[in-house]
């Protein structure tokens, strides 16, 4: 009686979230991520709209990218850097991206651009897995704020840096989409963990094997939701909240503690990582925060 009303409940929020535009071309197969409709101000501030956004674990160590590259001893937030990525969009043309990146040993004095701590993105304006020329783009932002070059679809992003890492934020524009309401995307992270100017670990959401800078058929895909993000974060509540009535009745009429008894009502799409992440920015001073605008 129990797991059924949890999984009640969490029929409901999904249900609730599902919503989306129809008739889009996803791809078969590849990895996605979607992106709510939202209100996003780029100001490299960790903002309260981005806490239920989807989020991409950008962890695949990349085989031909990596000089660590198969050390088992080698640890993910100890030896090398973690990046998520969190993606929204307007509900029109401008696709919103957070990158968050815990790194404890920022270098940037690499001879070659990807040897310097770095983030990058992709997009494929066709979404297809079968065509390694399909047109895209590629960008990288330093661990300095530097955007190394901007295709024109680079609307604004902004940089803030913080004790242990650094978070960017991104507006993209994605009008050139077609043929329905996916694209393809990728997101990297370039660490030189040693600070010695070579690239220790290159990780990856989607691309495995250092190949998307030629090759978008290595990429995800972005599905342009038209669900709006308050709606989301609504549904999640409301779901925390049935959840624990559920359990509060049901304890009551066992006459066992609630506390004892009641099922996990962690959320299931809000963030528990940016809700730390979001504390250390605050505990820490901003070193800097860094927009561009064409």
């Amino acid at each position: 009686m129990k797991k059924l009303s949890f999984i009640l409940v969490l029929t409901m929020l999904f249900s609730l979230c599902a919503v989306s535009v129809s008739a889009a071309p996803a791809v078969d197969g590849r990895k996605t991520i979607t992106a709510y409709a939202a209100d996003v101000k780029i100001d490299g501030v960790i903002d309260s709209c981005w806490l239920d956004a989807e989020t991409a674990h950008v962890d695949i160590v990349k085989e031909n990218a990596s000089a660590w590259f198969g050390d088992t001893s080698k640890v993910a937030g100890t030896d090398y850097a973690t990046l998520d990525v969190k993606v929204l969009w307007d509900g029109d043309s401008s696709l919103y991206l957070l990158y968050m990146v815990t790194d404890q040993l920022i270098s940037t004095v690499g001879e070659n651009p990807w040897d310097r701590d770095s983030i990058e993105l992709f997009v494929q304006y066709d979404n297809t897995d079968d065509d390694p020329a399909a047109t895209r783009s590629q960008i990288r932002w330093f661990s300095d704020s530097e955007v190394e070059s901007g295709p024109a679809e680079l609307i604004d992003y902004a940089y803030g840096a913080y004790a242990g890492g650094f978070v960017v934020e991104i507006e993209f524009d994605v009008s050139a989409v077609s043929d329905g309401n996916y694209l393809g995307i990728d997101f990297q992270y370039n660490d030189d963990a040693e600070g010695k100017g070579v690239r220790n670990v290159c990780l990856g959401w989607s691309d495995a094997v250092d190949a998307a800078s030629s090759d978008s058929t290595v990429y995800g895909q972005c599905e342009l939701s038209s669900t709006k993000i308050e709606e989301v974060t609504a549904a999640r509540e409301a779901a925390e909240k049935a959840a624990a009535e559920a359990a509060a009745a049901e304890a009551a009429a066992d006459n066992v503690p609630a506390a004892d008894d009641a099922p996990a009502t962690t959320p299931v799409t809000a963030d528990a990582g940016i809700l730390a992440l979001c504390a250390m920015m605050g505990a820490a001073a901003v070193v800097c925060v860094k927009n561009r605008k064409h």
